[in-house]
Order: structure tokens, then sequence, then C-alpha cells
């Protein structure tokens, strides 16, 4: 590990009783022993976040939502880039997500449905 890393978890107890409704990217500071909290800028958008996925070059990750869609967030300047589908959203949440090499994503829903998405309005191909 270098003396800063950003890391990132998805907290999913059942037991707090409360959301954010936002994204929070934390940086450690090992040098001097430190945490340091970023909220990631989502403009109006609220939601509950259910499962995350970082791209291979870490510039960007990849949240998928109770609301069924995905939001595509900026790691270095903590802001949402884009987020999709802007209709159909995916019934019961997207659950699950893999970011393929072509930078397609593989979505899993609540509803049980695995599809894949292409481009940057996440539409269904399959």
């Amino acid at each position: 590990w270098s003396s800063e890393s950003t890391w990132m978890f998805l907290l999913q107890s059942h037991h707090i009783p409360f959301y954010s409704g936002t994204v929070r990217v934390w940086e450690l500071d090992l040098a001097n022993r430190r945490i340091h909290p970023t909220e990631c800028q989502m403009g109006l958008l609220k939601r509950v976040i259910q499962c995350i996925k970082m791209a291979d070059d870490d510039n960007y990750f990849y949240v998928g939502t109770s609301s069924g869609d995905i939001l595509k967030m900026n790691t270095k300047h903590r802001v949402m880039s884009d987020h999709g589908p802007k209709k159909q959203k995916f019934s019961l949440g997207v659950t699950a997500l893999l970011l393929l090499k072509t930078g397609d994503l593989i979505v899993g829903t609540g509803e049980g449905i695995i599809a894949l998405c292409k481009g940057s309005n996440y539409k269904v191909m399959k």
C-alpha cells in the first residue's frame, strides 16, 4: 500500500436503521494514520446502494441501486459522471454488477434477471 490509498466499502447491514442516500469515498492516509471521508457529488439524486464495482483502471466505479439504476462515479473527482437507464429501470433493484473489458456491464437484479448493458445509457442488449 502506498502512503495514501483510496478504499470503497459497501455496508449492507440491515441492523442500521438509516441510509444517507449518498456515496462516500474514504481515503486512508497511512503516513499520518488518518481516514478522510469525501461525499461524492450526485446532484439531486438520493439512492440506496446495493452493490459496487470498481473499473480495472480505478478511474471509475459503478454502483447498483435499490431504485433499479446504475450510477457511474469518477473516483478522482468524486462526482457522478453518468447514470441510467433513464427509462425502464431494473425491477427490484440492481444487486450485482460485472464490468467487462469492453466497458459493457452485466447486471443482476432483485427480480432474478441477468442483463447485458451497453453504452452510457445502459441499454439492455440481452
